[in-house]
């Protein structure tokens, strides 16, 4: 029985020289990969990328375009949570509630920075896909 890196030395052999026949797109910029190798650099950003069907890394799929909801309502909670927190220690002020509510809020704060980089990669790959929709139409329409 052959093992997971002996079928993928294997399968690396099989398709060494072929190249892809048809639209793989690459996972940073969205860029057609047909007619290249199965793996490689994209030449239009560079990302890496391997189309082999065991490893397909650095490909668009997109499936994965979803909205972050829920760090979305986290994000909301947390900073809702954090402004009642320190607002309930300043009548009459209590420190240690106080300080509790700038630590909460200071993590509030980094979940939504992180929530802002998951949204502008949503809509990012929304874009990427948007323009392959558009590629893909027009390539059907020149046949």
């Amino acid at each position: 029985m052959l093992g997971g890196d002996e079928l993928e030395r294997l399968h690396d052999e099989m398709l060494q020289g072929t190249r892809l026949y048809h639209s793989v797109y690459c996972g940073r910029c969205g860029y057609n990969l047909r007619t290249l190798p199965y793996a490689g650099q994209c030449p239009e950003c560079g990302g890496q990328y391997n189309a082999r069907p065991l490893n397909m890394t650095g490909i668009f799929f997109a499936h994965y375009a979803q909205f972050p909801l829920f760090d979305v309502l986290a994000s909301a909670v947390s900073l809702l949570f954090t402004a009642w927190i320190i607002g309930s220690s300043l009548t009459p002020f209590s420190p240690d509630q106080f300080y509790f509510g700038l630590v909460f809020g200071a993590v509030s704060v980094v979940y939504g920075a992180r929530t802002l980089a998951r949204i502008s990669r949503f809509l990012r790959m929304r874009g990427i896909a948007k323009r392959i929709e558009l590629d893909e139409h027009w390539e059907a329409s020149a046949l």
